[in-house]
């Protein structure tokens, strides 16, 4: 029995997705989504710390439905225990807010910044051992209310 049809299903295992398909599948599940929830409002958001005309830091994500989520934060080495990181991220939750966004969620790694997002108030709500081998990935999120 099939699902769709007699015609058999071929499948393309790509290392690099053709664009236009990734476009496609994205499309596709954001409009099965918008039809079961409120719509997401898929909104990219940075921040970036310059010195000199050099970048010293930054840091990425994107707001949708009622959460932002921060994809990479990045502080240059010798800039570190400076205060950029935590006015990065001010910055990201102060533009959030004005977005109507209610919490934050992001993840890091044990040998990143874990210290650092526990200090500034978020709360682990998952981890993954052995990601990458020898160490784990931590999952965390904060209300901004």
């Amino acid at each position: 029995m099939t699902s769709a049809g007699a015609e058999s299903v071929s499948y393309m295992v790509q290392d690099e997705p053709d664009p236009q398909l990734r476009a496609e599948v994205i499309s596709q599940l954001v409009d099965y989504n918008s039809r079961r929830a409120s719509p997401e409002h898929h909104q990219p958001l940075g921040v970036f710390a310059c010195r000199a005309g050099i970048t010293v830091g930054g840091a990425l994500g994107y707001t949708h439905w009622n959460w932002l989520f921060v994809s990479h934060l990045w502080v240059q080495d010798e800039e570190r225990s400076s205060g950029i990181g935590s006015t990065l991220l001010a910055q990201m939750e102060d533009k959030a807010r004005s977005r109507g966004v209610d919490a934050i969620h992001l993840d890091t790694y044990d040998f990143q910044a874990l210290p650092f997002y526990r200090r500034l108030g978020y709360q682990e709500f998952g981890q993954l051992e052995e990601y990458p081998r020898g160490h784990s990935r931590h999952f965390l999120w904060k209300h901004l209310t």
